[in-house]
């Protein structure tokens, strides 16, 4: 399953901004991710991506896509993640049910992220973002949300 959340064509995020993501993965699931996306272009930039792992190894991977290239990899066991953890986003710094989980460093500048792409097996309940500039109305969001 692949979904286009959010495109930020109108709006910039802002430093620090907060994305909030309730999702529930089905019974089962392998893994999922989600990237923060600086473009809606399969072959762009992703400023983050965010893939939780449940293979055996059970962990979370976190990289950068830039100029056409995964970087290195930063692998984060997943001691206090489960398939429905309520996960935030705060200037790349995730928390894992409230808990502080790891903070990853920006490689690429947050003002660039235009795009949120969740894949996988799982199921989004909401997203809440936090420091976009202009706000959105709810007329703009209707607008701006996209299922492909």
């Amino acid at each position: 399953m692949s979904i286009s959340i959010l495109e930020f064509s109108s709006f910039v995020l802002l430093a620090p901004p907060a994305l909030v993501f309730h999702l529930l993965s089905y019974l089962g699931v392998a893994r999922f991710h989600i990237n923060l996306r600086c473009s809606e272009s399969e072959s762009g930039d992703i400023a983050l991506h965010f893939n939780p792992r449940f293979d055996g190894w059970d962990k979370v991977v976190f990289n950068a896509f830039k100029d056409g290239s995964w970087e290195s990899e930063e692998k984060i066991r997943l001691w206090t993640f489960n398939p429905s953890s309520h996960v935030q986003h705060v200037l790349f710094q995730v928390k894992v049910n409230g808990k502080e989980f790891h903070t990853f460093k920006h490689r690429l500048p947050v003002q660039q992220v235009r795009a949120i792409q969740v894949e996988g097996d799982v199921s989004i309940q909401s997203i809440i973002v936090i420091g976009v500039s202009p706000q959105p109305t709810a007329s703009c969001l209707a607008d701006v949300l996209t299922i492909a």
